[in-house]
């Protein structure tokens, strides 16, 4: 498959048309299971300087299906940096509800295929939070908002 198929279909199944019935692995993965939209990311480095990789108003989406299957992608919204999030594969729900663990079957960074990459979260109605602590890219710690699209 080319690269221009393979980012249609990423953008397709993102945007939910991928989405699928069935049972899920627990009940906050259960909870998940929709399309969110992005709101804010609230990125900080390692000095605690604020920065903005997709810009001030960036777009994204965050699919989760029954399965157990996500696809995320973030784009900037303007003009200005080129950063981009394209990431699909497998997701569990661990440490009672508070970590969602996604499972990398494709992404932009090779070194992350494969690997198991966890992150906290806090679902609160149609809001989730999602908290990164990272030392393997510029943001050190990114908070971003997602609502659930309806």
């Amino acid at each position: 498959m080319n690269h221009g198929k393979f980012f249609k279909l990423l953008v397709i199944t993102a945007l939910g048309f991928g989405s699928l019935p069935g049972s899920s692995q627990a009940q906050t993965a259960k909870d998940l299971v929709g399309t969110w939209r992005l709101v804010s990311t609230d990125n900080t480095d390692a000095t605690g300087a604020k920065i903005e990789p997709f810009g001030p108003h960036p777009l994204g989406s965050f699919t989760f299906d029954a399965n157990g299957h996500f696809t995320q992608v973030i784009v900037p919204a303007e003009k200005g940096p080129t950063e981009l999030v394209a990431a699909f594969g497998d997701y569990s729900v661990t440490n009672g509800g508070k970590t969602l663990v996604r499972h990398m079957l494709g992404i932009q960074d090779a070194s992350a295929i494969g690997k198991d990459l966890p992150i906290e979260i806090t679902l609160s109605n149609d809001e989730l939070k999602t908290s990164n602590v990272t030392t393997t890219t510029s943001a050190r710690h990114a908070i971003s908002v997602w609502h659930r699209v309806k």
